[in-house]
């Protein structure tokens, strides 16, 4: 019997957790100035019990916050960067994360958006100063 001809089927995208993972990867790769750019991963995503999502945004959990968090400055970045990644096939932005979008660019001076995979992020951040791009 033949296989099937796969010719033409698009190949399986990698997960949003795997094009965080290869974004850090890079990240953490990176010196800016002699030193490490330092950076902090916000675990918004997930499933939570209702006691958990209660005591998690006691503690200061914003639903919608972007999910890296780039501390270290650069001249085209002079507060900081933030990526809120999505999968390659455009996942959905939900309204809080537009609002944290529009808030940590307009009001506190951030550099950052949307992007559909780790290349458009990583390719964003090299052309702020946080390392080469990707080849």
């Amino acid at each position: 019997m033949r296989k099937p001809s796969t010719r033409g089927t698009p190949a399986r995208l990698p997960t949003e957790n795997a094009e965080q993972i290869a974004v850090v990867d890079w990240l953490r790769k990176q010196l800016v100035n002699g030193h490490p750019v330092t950076f902090v991963h916000v675990p918004n995503e997930g499933k939570r019990s209702a006691q958990g999502n209660t005591i998690a945004q006691a503690m200061g959990l914003q639903p919608g916050f972007p999910d890296l968090l780039i501390i270290t400055t650069t001249e085209l970045a002079p507060r900081g960067a933030f990526i809120e990644l999505k999968r390659r096939d455009g996942g959905k932005r939900s309204d809080r994360q537009i609002l944290w979008g529009r808030i940590l660019r307009e009001r506190e001076g951030l550099k950052g958006d949307f992007f559909d995979g780790a290349r458009e992020a990583v390719v964003f951040l090299a052309s702020l100063g946080y390392g080469p791009p990707p080849p």
